[in-house]
Order: C-alpha cells, then structure tokens, then sequence
C-alpha cells in the first residue's frame, strides 16, 4: 500500500511539471529485458570495452569499464577549452578535441565520455564545475542537481552536487552567490582566471566594490576546504581600470554589491580573509578534487532510483521518452567504474528513457550508483582517441565539459 501511495506520489509532482501526457515517466515492476555481450575488447591498465544489445528490443549500448584498484588509472574532469563560458561568450568544445588537447600535454588518455548539460547557446554548464580543487564555475541551474564527485584519493561518489560557500572576514561571514556567475543585487560573486576572453577581470557591473586576493598557503588540491587569504588591492569605485588577477594559480577577485559591497568594503590592504567551501550532502571528511554535473542519480545504494531522481531534481520532460544516453556509474567497492553511451533515433537502436537505463546497469553490470548525463547528439564515448558509438548526425557535437580516465 506504502509503494502505490508513493507511485501516485510522482505521478501528481510530475503532472504539474510541463510535460506532454505522452512524456510521464512510467512505473515498471519487472521489465524482463535479456542483455548479452556481443563483442568485447581488452583494453590498457585492465580496463574494458563491452558492446551490448538486447534480445527483443534494438538496443546498441556500449561500456567501457575502468579498473579502479589499478592505480595507473585516475578519473579527471575536463572543461571546454579549459574555460568558461559566461554571457554573451561562447565556449564549447567536442570530446574529441578535448582528448586531443589533453594529449597534447603528454597524457596518455585511455577514455572519456560526454558530461554536464548546458545551455546550448553559450555553453554555460548546469552544475558547479570542479577540476583539481579549483571552482571553473557555480553552473547555471536553480534546483541542486547530482554529480561525480570524486576525492583526492581518486574514489568516486555520487550525490547532490550543491556546492554552499561563505566569505569570512572580521569574524563575520556573508555567503558567496556563485563562481564566476553574474553579481544580482546584494550579491558576493568570486571571479578567477577561467571566465573565457575576459582578460583575468571580473564580469560584473560597476556599481559595486571589488578585492584582490592572494592564497597564502599552497592549496591541498580540493574543493571542500577552508583557505586563507591576503587582501592585495581594494577598488571601491570600480571605474575604468579594473582589478586585474595577475597570478591565476593563487589569486582571485571578490565583488560585491549593495549588501555584500558594504561587507567587503570596509576591509583594507593587508587583511587577512578566508573562504570556506562545503557539500553539505557529503561527509565531511571526503576531500573533494573533482565535480561535474548531471541530471538524475538514477540508481542509489542498488537500487533503481529513477523516479524520485526526477522528483528531488526537477523533470526534463524528457525522462520518459526514449533517446540516446549517456552515464557513469561504478560497483558497491568502487573498484570498477562504467562509462556507458546507449544510441539512439533510429531504428538499429531506439535508445532507452531513465528507468530503463536504470534497469539495465543495475541488471548487466550491479552498479551501486549511477549519475544521467547529457544525452541526445551531445552522447558520445571514445576510447582514446577512436570514437566507439555511431553518431546520427555524423560529428561530434561541441559540449561543455568531460569525464576522462588518465593513464598515471
């Protein structure tokens, strides 16, 4: 009785969520669906290529699995031209070039796949973006979603990705709107070195106060943490000549408005200030390096979540339909990490909706967690530098970010 009152739960949260009638997410009790293994290949560091198809329905799915008890293999993030995009800037970039350019730099990049959603106009990615330990960006989305987070010791997690921080100054605090977003009313917005063609300078309005801050001590390389540092310059006006980081590795600029401009603008050169960072859906002690977004943390602790997903991060209006997917999971020990891409659009492969996807890593692979990523012509999963699932529109659609496996 519990189980059907919850059932008519989503339903009723769902129906007031925009959708058309044909796009409700549906209930499934047993599904049935026999998925086998029709080719596979070895790959570097333990690691494997899987190419699975169901017996009665056109299903293309394609895995790569990660042995993550092999310490040669590491998980790392990658932002579009490492960078971001922010008003009327555009910053993009397909997974191919992506690979390529990290390779580029003498790292052998065993395989990656498709990550955040994103506005399709700038690029500006949904959820706070974190690559080793610095914030690229807060994203864009109101409702707190899920994401891969992974500590510095390489282990992954799946939770919501909300990340809350607090400016502290004086023995007070005021609680920082967003990394490199735009400065509302009242706002206290940092800005660094990754806002694209923005010349290391914030993106704010005038009308505000502006510091320059320096890191005092080497930064541990994650996110969650509490850091110190030396107030540099103080621009209270905010003419023509605006601050201007100069050292990207160590510094930042803290701009405030109305409220938060009469918080920072009573601080001189000299001060010392920190910033704390937290996920309050995580345990404290997890040190955080990396974090991107996704939209539906579809099966939790084993079991098939696909549904409440949608009811604690908001619909898509298109959880139900069946399109091409992407996702990442990993196994109760977190020793074996799935990168999976399911085609979709036509008539070899109909793609799956979210349940299904659910149902299938949990089936085939016993996944413990497993985070939805952006799908549709922005799924794409490659092995090295070889594409491994077929592209309807036949190239690569540029995105806003990645997840890579990096060969130590």
């Amino acid at each position: 009785m519990k189980e059907k009152f919850f059932y008519l739960f989503v339903l009723v949260i769902l129906f007031f969520t925009g959708c058309d009638n044909d796009d409700k997410l549906f209930i499934s009790e047993k599904i049935g669906y026999e998925f086998e293994t029709i080719e596979s290949k070895d790959l570097s560091n333990n690691c494997k290529l899987f190419h699975v198809q169901e017996k009665t329905k056109p299903w293309n799915i394609y895995a790569i699995e990660i042995d993550l008890s092999n310490k040669k293999n590491s998980i790392e993030l990658c932002s579009a031209n490492d960078c971001v995009a922010w008003g009327v800037s555009v910053n993009r970039e397909s997974l191919q070039n992506m690979i390529k350019r990290v390779s580029s730099t003498g790292q052998k990049v065993l395989a990656g796949i498709n990550g955040d959603f994103f506005n399709m106009d700038n690029g500006q990615q949904f959820v706070t973006m974190v690559h080793e330990g610095k914030v690229y960006s807060s994203g864009i989305t109101s409702i707190p979603h899920s994401g891969l987070l992974i500590d510095k010791n390489g282990v992954p997690y799946i939770s919501i990705a909300n990340l809350k921080s607090k400016f502290i100054a004086n023995n007070s605090e005021y609680v920082i709107s967003s990394y490199n977003g735009i400065r509302n009313v009242n706002n206290l917005v940092v800005y660094n070195s990754f806002l694209k063609d923005n010349d290391n300078k914030s993106s704010a309005n005038p009308w505000g106060c502006e510091l320059l801050i320096e890191r005092i001590a080497p930064s541990n390389v994650v996110v969650n943490d509490v850091e110190e540092y030396k107030i540099l310059e103080v621009d209270d006006n905010m003419d023509t000549e605006r601050i201007q980081i100069k050292n990207p590795e160590t510094q930042l600029i803290i701009s405030g408005h109305g409220k938060a401009r009469d918080f920072i603008n009573v601080l001189k050169i000299g001060d010392i200030v920190k910033i704390k960072n937290e996920y309050p859906d995580l345990n404290e002690d997890v040190q955080i390096k990396e974090v991107i977004g996704g939209w539906g943390h579809i099966v939790k602790d084993g079991l098939n979540n696909s549904k409440y997903a949608i009811v604690v991060e908001g619909s898509m209006c298109h959880e139900a339909q069946r399109h091409p997917r992407s996702c990442v999971a990993y196994n109760k020990d977190k020793n074996k990490f799935y990168m999976v891409a399911i085609e979709g659009r036509d008539e070899a492969s109909i793609g799956m909706n979210l349940d299904e996807i659910a149902y299938f890593m949990k089936k085939k692979f016993d996944v413990w967690d497993v985070l939805n990523l952006d799908g549709g012509g922005s799924s794409t999963l490659m092995e090295g530098r070889n594409l491994v699932n077929y592209l309807k529109d036949d190239w690569q659609r540029p995105i806003s970010n990645a997840i890579l496996v990096l060969e130590n």
